[in-house]
C-alpha cells in the first residue's frame, strides 16, 4: 500500500512552486486553477496533505480564533481552498508554534547545527548558547529549496532545430545539477524532519477517506493536458 511522508509533501510544493508565481497575480485565482489540471490536482494534493501533516493555519490556530474566524472551513471537495494563504502560512513555518518544544523533537538535528556552527561561525560563546530559530531555519531553506528547483531538475530536451550549440550549454547545466544533488539531498531531510519530526506516513487511502486527497496520475493529467493545448 503506498504511503507519503513529509518529503513528498515538500517535493510536490517545491514542484508546484518552482516557477515565479509573483509574476502571476492571477496564479493562484481558483477559476484559473479549475482551468488547468495539473496545477489544479496538485494544489488540492497539497491542501490534503497539509491537513494530514497537521501544518496548516486552521489546525495551529488559536482555540479563540478558531471560533471566532472562518480559518477552520473544511473542503468538502466541492469547493476550491485558498491554496496560496495555506501555502504562505507553512513557508513561513508559523505552524511551529513553540520552538523550545519542536527543537526537543529533533535532538539530532540540533545537535548538528550547534556543532556546524561551532566549527565555522566565529561567535561569541553567548550566541551558541540561544535557543535555535527553527521557524527561521524552515522559511529560509525551505524559499532557497524552491529557487534551486529548476537548476537540478536539468536542461530540457525540447530544442527548436536541435541545434548542436545547445548540447554545449548542457554540459554546463549537468554539471551544476550532479553538484547539488547530494546538497538537495541533505536539505530535503533537514526541512521534511522540521515539517514532521516524528516522520510518519500516510497511505494514500487514508488521505483519500480523511483530507480529500485526489488521486490521480499526475503524468497522465500532465500529458493529457499538453495534448489538448500545443
Amino acid at each position: 500500500m503506498e504511503e507519503l511522508t513529509a518529503k513528498d509533501l515538500l517535493h510536490k510544493i517545491v514542484d508546484f512552486l518552482q516557477y515565479d508565481t509573483t509574476s502571476d497575480e492571477n496564479f493562484f485565482n481558483a477559476e484559473r486553477l479549475k482551468n488547468n489540471p495539473p496545477q489544479y490536482y496538485r494544489a488540492l494534493q497539497i491542501h490534503a496533505m497539509l491537513a494530514a501533516f497537521g501544518v496548516t493555519k486552521a489546525q495551529n490556530a488559536s482555540f479563540v480564533n478558531q471560533i471566532f474566524s472562518n480559518v477552520k472551513r473544511v473542503y468538502k471537495g466541492t469547493e476550491m481552498p485558498d491554496i496560496k494563504a495555506e501555502l504562505d502560512f507553512f513557508m513561513q513555518g508559523d505552524f511551529i508554534d513553540d520552538e523550545l518544544e519542536w527543537v526537543k523533537k529533533i535532538p539530532e538535528l540540533d545537535k548538528r547545527i550547534k556543532e556546524f556552527a561551532k566549527e565555522n561561525v566565529k561567535l561569541s560563546e553567548d550566541f551558541y548558547q540561544r535557543p535555535l530559530s527553527i521557524q527561521w531555519l524552515f522559511s529560509d531553506l525551505l524559499h532557497f529549496r524552491i529557487d534551486i528547483q529548476r537548476f537540478i531538475k536539468g536542461p530540457s530536451w525540447f530544442m527548436e532545430g536541435f541545434n548542436i550549440a545547445l548540447f554545449y550549454s548542457h554540459k554546463f547545466q549537468f554539471a551544476s545539477r550532479d553538484a547539488l544533488i547530494p546538497i538537495v539531498k541533505e536539505m530535503d531531510e533537514t526541512l521534511a524532519l522540521l515539517i514532521d519530526p516524528h516522520q510518519k506516513s500516510i497511505t494514500i487511502e487514508e488521505l483519500k477517506s480523511k483530507f480529500n486527497y485526489p488521486n490521480v496520475n499526475l503524468y497522465d493529467v500532465d500529458s493529457d493536458w499538453l495534448t489538448r493545448n500545443y
